[in-house]
């Protein structure tokens, strides 16, 4: 598994030996996920389960703004007197 600019690269191969004829079966898998700005793509992680699960963390980038005491502003609506109604048309 990689990360390669804002994509996320998971690749896995496979080899099983036949003893009874000798041949060899190979299988080969990629795929590639698009990585939202908003993860840390340095800090990305996997652990593959016991019974072959595969799970990937990756976690939001921290925030460059604290959100306490973040403003939010407040729109005001235009006077009700401007407002046309279509119960009084």
């Amino acid at each position: 598994m990689k990360v390669m600019g804002d994509r996320l690269v998971v690749e896995a191969e496979r080899e099983e030996k036949k003893e009874d004829n000798g041949t060899v079966v190979r299988q080969q898998w990629k795929k590639s996920f698009v990585l939202p700005k908003s993860v840390d793509a340095e800090n990305v992680t996997s652990s593959l389960s016991s019974d072959g699960v595969l799970t990937i963390t990756a976690p939001k980038k921290p925030s460059t703004q604290p959100l306490e005491g973040l403003k939010i502003p407040i729109k005001t609506a235009p006077p009700a007197s401007h407002i046309l109604r279509a119960d009084r048309c």
